[in-house]
């Protein structure tokens, strides 16, 4: 999604191609870098998401597109962070990958979908995602 400054005036942002013609920041390598550059769209790349932030609150970029959890938890020293406005485009579910190469992969597989299922019924999983203020805990 899109972080903007309190002050945003603009249209709504909804969408990838709400950023056509804007002043728009991303952090290299990230998945909104290359949806922006598959579309031709212009935009200001930063090394960091840290960088990306205080290039929007420094006003060198107008708004911000990057994963919001990533950029409120890498952020959360820099206070500013809590007062920018975010503007949802898309949600997307995180994934862990495994390699079938690593050793005992089955048994590593088996641990962690064990842990993750005894984390989500004691609650730790919900209390996670609200001290990093993520979307949905309820799955």
């Amino acid at each position: 999604g899109y972080y903007t400054r309190p002050d945003y005036q603009g249209e709504d942002l909804s969408s990838y191609e709400d950023s056509r013609g804007k002043n728009v920041g991303v952090v290299l390598g990230y998945v909104t870098e290359i949806k922006l550059k598959e579309m031709g769209i212009k935009y200001d790349s930063s090394p960091t998401d840290i960088v990306a932030l205080k290039k929007l609150n420094d006003r060198r970029i107008n708004i911000l597109l990057v994963t919001k959890e990533s950029s409120e938890y890498l952020g959360r020293k820099l206070i500013f962070v809590s007062k920018l406005r975010f503007h949802m485009v898309t949600r997307a579910d995180y994934y862990a990958c495994f390699s079938r190469k690593w050793p005992d992969y089955a048994k590593l597989v088996m641990e962690f979908d064990s842990g993750l299922r005894q984390i989500r019924l004691d609650g730790t999983y919900g209390n996670i995602h609200r001290r990093y203020k993520a979307v949905d805990a309820s799955s």
